[in-house]
């Protein structure tokens, strides 16, 4: 038994190939070929790339520090939006907070300032702990709750041997008593932890609420599990699945929270620290890395967050800034002024023993190695740099795939002189594996949902037979077509959150008729599409209905367009003037038109070219090149030309990214566009603007043909993997 291994104990690299000379990455698989994640694997294809094309510029060598950065993995896509929901509360939450605090201010004659990081989550924490010290019991006026020397932050577990300041691990604890009985022990350590003692009555009694919110969240999860199973449809389950997730959240802090009071023994092994963190990705990275380079280090986010502080780059408290991807080159350059692991954990100790001491203070120190540093040289970065997005188009990628009997790989034959089947080797001996190739198409050709079509009131809509358990809120009555069955869904649901139910479980028991004989387990709705409803002009006609109708429009079965795959963009002079405009062409149609590459289309005679102008003056003018999801364009004001004089940092003003494309009515097609530096959320952006400005940044806007005077990338200019734009013309 001894003798037995298996590859996740060990992940070893082949020696790096030699290429003109230099030592470059090789293939990111180990030997043991165990590498089973492939967000991971992609990841490192796509450092690989970069690495190897720095180290033939000559911009790096083997000599050169490397430093990985690690962060949580999300890899689930109702986690990231269940993140995404749970952070959105906490900001909503804080700007109510902040409002308070205002009134607190004028209430009590303070001079703080209301929107101060600091002081929020101070407030946070009086309402999370009853408005008490949690340690002498005693009330905290919330006039005196922003007064340092009275009430302040304290580690419940000491920064100094945590490593924590997130807020888990935070308490408002009274000044006095911090300084003088708690110090730098557990919460467990103190004389007054099971018993009163020293005039102080005892702490762990006032644990009992935080006991109650772990108990709670952990029914929450346990009955958003339930409903996760129950789901009648995948809206509903994506939302209950999300619930879950937000409440596993909340039930992490408590839990993590009640631990911080209760532990006996902090083990070293439990620090916030980088040196326990065992992500895939370092597990993997690490050695692929070293094949080539020297001096490879491994920092986990919260010491980059830690050394922001450290370096004056981020002011104590304050909240890392994320709208801007740039914020990513910003802890790049943090990373490489972090110094070896034994200097680090020297400075990290002072870093938070100053905490300990005084959370009104950071401690600094500068860069070594670097005279004259300032914090403007990394923040100056923020406007400095173009983000290069690199989609993957693997929209008409051919398939490979191994074919396997009854689980066995197979291998190539061929038939020899003699009749005989024997396996084809490859110039070394080996049998070549026997693959199926395939043509394909990567993607959702349209949503999961089929719909029926009505005519109401002379117009034709689109419906769908909804469970009423898959509403999201109570307006959605309104979409019922039935308006008798509406009013009696919309009026039991209001009755029943009159009587305390919250929306979620009102709609979860089924709904009677007014008879009582019979219940409504299914509403036919309209089709919401973008701001209106879908009607049969804008659906994809997926097939006919098994049984004919005499009305035409009841004869198909309707779905709705999953996604704009292509935006055709024609470009050509006109009578001295330069005409455009824009297609677009959507997954299902793509897939209909059986195409080998989307090159093809420029010889599809349909699609190479389009007819603009009215009348005498109508035309045809060339498909000039095809936009997809990602491309990146560059505005100028009157000619292309014009862009190669600019200087970076005005040129990176007008840098865009294709994020989607709409048909909102026929014949009137969009192109929409993110600036390059943009990383805020679509619910805070919007569309955008419609019209460009060369005046000052827009986040977003969205453009008809006429007026996208724009470079575009692949046509107009290429841009290299270390992000510098080569112009083509």
């Amino acid at each position: 038994i001894k003798h037995l291994w298996h590859p996740s104990e060990q992940e070893g690299y082949a020696t790096a190939p030699i290429k003109n000379g230099i030592k470059v990455l090789g293939d990111p698989q180990p030997i043991s070929r165990g590498f089973k994640n492939p967000m991971a694997l992609k990841t490192l294809h796509k450092l690989k790339r970069l690495m190897n094309y720095l180290l033939a510029e000559g911009k790096i060598d083997d000599d050169t520090r490397t430093v990985v950065e690690i962060a949580r993995e999300l890899n689930d896509a109702n986690k990231r939006k269940s993140l995404e929901r749970w952070q959105n509360a906490r900001e909503k939450e804080n700007a109510e907070i902040s409002k308070r605090i205002e009134e607190i201010v004028n209430q009590c004659n303070l001079s703080i300032d209301s929107s101060d990081k600091e002081m929020i989550d101070k407030y946070r924490l009086w309402v999370e702990q009853n408005e008490m010290c949690l340690y002498t019991g005693k009330t905290i006026n919330v006039c005196d709750l922003f007064n340092g020397a009275l009430y302040d932050f304290e580690h419940t577990i000491p920064a100094s041997m945590s490593f924590d300041n997130e807020l888990k691990n935070l308490s408002l604890a009274d000044g006095i008593y911090n300084k003088q009985i708690k110090g730098k022990r557990l919460p467990t350590e103190l004389p007054n932890y099971y018993e009163d003692a020293g005039g102080y009555t005892a702490i762990q009694p006032r644990l009992e609420f935080m006991i109650e919110k772990v108990e709670h969240f952990k029914d929450q999860v346990e009955f958003w599990s339930k409903q996760t199973k129950f789901a009648p449809t995948k809206d509903r389950k994506d939302y209950c699945i999300q619930q879950r997730h937000i409440n596993s959240f909340d039930l992490d802090y408590w839990r993590k929270k009640l631990d911080t009071f209760t532990i006996k023994e902090y083990k070293a092994g439990w620090r916030n620290s980088q040196l326990r963190d065992t992500q895939v990705i370092t597990k993997y990275a690490l050695p692929y890395l070293k094949t080539v380079f020297n001096k490879v280090d491994v920092q986990k986010g919260s010491v980059t967050s830690a050394f922001r502080e450290i370096y004056k780059i981020q002011p104590r408290m304050a909240k890392k800034s994320r709208d801007k991807h740039s914020h990513h080159a910003m802890d790049a350059a943090v990373l490489t002024l972090i110094p070896p692991a034994q200097i680090r954990d020297k400075i990290l100790l002072r870093y938070n023993e100053e905490k300990d001491f005084n959370p009104h203070n950071t401690y600094h120190e500068t860069p070594r190695d670097w005279k004259n540093f300032a914090a403007h040289h990394i923040l100056s970065l923020e406007d400095e740099m173009l983000i290069n997005f690199q989609p993957q188009h693997r929209t008409l990628t051919a398939t490979y795939k191994n074919v396997r009997k009854r689980g066995k790989q197979q291998f190539v034959k061929q038939k020899d002189s003699d009749g005989k089947w024997h396996f084809k080797l490859d110039e070394i001996g080996l049998r070549i594996p026997l693959v199926a190739k395939g043509d394909s198409i990567r993607g959702q050709l349209h949503k999961e949902s089929f719909f029926g079509a009505i005519k109401l009131n002379g117009e034709q809509m689109l419906v769908e037979r909804y469970p009423i358990s898959s509403f999201t809120k109570l307006e959605d009555c309104k979409n019922i077509i039935d308006k008798a069955v509406s009013k009696i869904v919309e009026d039991v649901l209001k009755e029943r959150m009159a009587n305390g139910l919250a929306f979620d479980k009102a709609k979860l028991d089924p709904v009677p008729f007014p008879s009582g004989k019979a219940v409504i387990k299914k509403v036919r709705c309209k089709v919401a599409a973008g701001r209106g409803f879908l009607n049969p002009g804008k659906a994809l006609q997926i097939r006919k209905q098994d049984f004919p109708s005499k009305h035409e429009y009841k004869n198909f079965v309707y779905a709705q367009n999953e996604e704009n795959t292509l935006c055709l963009y024609y470009e050509g002079v006109v009578d001295g003037k330069t005409e455009r405009a824009f297609k677009i062409l959507g997954l299902f149609e793509l897939a209909q038109i059986g195409l080998k590459s989307t090159n093809d289309l420029f010889n599809e005679p349909y699609y190479n070219s389009i007819k603009t102008g009215k009348g005498k003056t109508k035309t045809s003018i060339p498909l000039s090149y095809i936009i997809k999801v990602g491309t990146k364009v560059i505005f100028y004001r009157q000619h292309k030309e014009e862009l190669i004089e600019l200087p970076e940092k005005e040129l990176l003003k007008s840098v865009f990214r294709v994020y989607k494309f709409n048909e909102p009515a026929p014949g009137t097609v969009y192109c929409y566009m993110q600036h390059h530096l943009e990383a805020r959320p679509n619910d805070q952006l919007g569309n955008g603007e419609k019209d460009l400005s060369f005046d000052n940044i827009q986040p977003r806007i969205f453009l008809g043909a006429s007026k996208f005077k724009a470079a575009i990338e692949g046509l107009d200019f290429d841009i290299t993997p270390d992000g510098q734009i080569h112009f083509l013309y």
